[in-house]
């Protein structure tokens, strides 16, 4: 059996993609290996799609983007009839596939083998995070999803990520009890970009007993509040409160903290939070180390993100 799935999309390619590994295992004991452009071979892929799994234990391999390296195209078209006999999935992945190729491919196995993901347009893009959300029992409304389309585009990746937050967030909007006055005088201090006192207030507050994840949630609010209220900055505050359902102490205070902050130094935050709320959670950056620099500086520590 071969799957082919190409195109522009890495999201929808990886969640496919984990979609037919899950769907396989399931059926059959099975022993998954892969293949990329760093560890590619033309002996050991040709080696482990002509020969059957110990045991005759089925073997899954996830190929990326070895089209055009070596034989790989020779030898996926030799061996892809008898794949099934030796009870040998390929899941190919790639960014694009050439007619020649696909003509030969075609002939031997079904159309359907060929999955193209491209982008998502913007309204398909909505209907998708409304999916999501429903996924995950949550609620979320149209204006919602339209602050996570304006700040995020059509990333998938960043707006999967985004609606995680959201939804997270939302179980964090009050603020939490152990030390919150000194909470929000530190939410001041990051809004008059006082980087002695907002250092000095987050240590305090962690001895006090709150975690960075507390913290962390007040500032992704604030932050997000800003943005959001930064796209209505021509309107009445009376009319701000309808579009947002905010409070009107809220706006009046973020309309203050807008004058200190560029829309650039907003998104570059917000983009900085989020990534770094994905990161701590696979281990790769430390939350509350990341926190103590942010604090210290009053500037995002730049982070490579593994979604863009």
């Amino acid at each position: 059996m071969i799957h082919i799935v190409y195109g522009p999309n890495t999201f929808a390619i990886q969640e496919r993609i984990k979609e037919l590994v899950g769907s396989y295992s399931e059926k059959s004991p099975s022993s998954i290996s892969s293949f990329s452009e760093e560890n590619f071979s033309a002996e050991s892929l040709e080696s482990a799609l002509r020969h059957s799994g110990l045991f005759q234990e089925q073997k899954i391999i996830v190929a990326k983007n070895i089209l055009s390296l070596g034989e790989a195209k020779n030898i996926i078209t030799e061996t892809t009839p008898h794949l099934e006999e030796n009870s040998v999935v390929l899941i190919l992945q790639e960014d694009k596939i050439d007619s020649v190729f696909q003509k030969k491919i075609q002939k031997l196995v079904p159309s359907e083998t060929f999955e193209e993901y491209p982008f998502l347009s913007p309204k398909k893009i909505f209907s998708w995070l409304k999916t999501q959300a429903e996924k995950k029992n949550a609620v979320i409304n149209e204006r919602q999803i339209d602050e996570l389309v304006s700040a995020h585009g059509t990333n998938q990746w960043m707006l999967a990520t985004a609606l995680e937050l959201h939804i997270l967030g939302a179980k964090h909007i009050t603020p939490p009890q152990k030390d919150s006055k000194n909470i929000f005088r530190l939410l001041d201090a990051v809004t008059d970009k006082k980087t002695k006192d907002a250092f000095i207030l987050y240590h305090q507050i962690l001895l006090s007993g709150a975690s960075p994840e507390d913290i962390f949630w007040k500032l992704y609010w604030q932050f997000k509040n800003l943005l959001t209220i930064s796209r209505y900055e021509h309107l009445s505050p009376a009319d701000i409160e309808k579009k947002t359902g905010m409070h009107p102490f809220v706006i009046k205070k973020a309309g203050w903290a807008l004058k200190r902050f560029t829309k650039k130094e907003l998104e570059s935050a917000f983009e900085w939070l989020i990534t770094l709320w994905q990161d701590d959670k696979i281990k790769t950056r430390n939350l509350s180390g990341e926190l103590e620099l942010f604090f210290l500086t009053m500037r995002p520590h730049a982070l490579p993100s593994r979604f863009l």
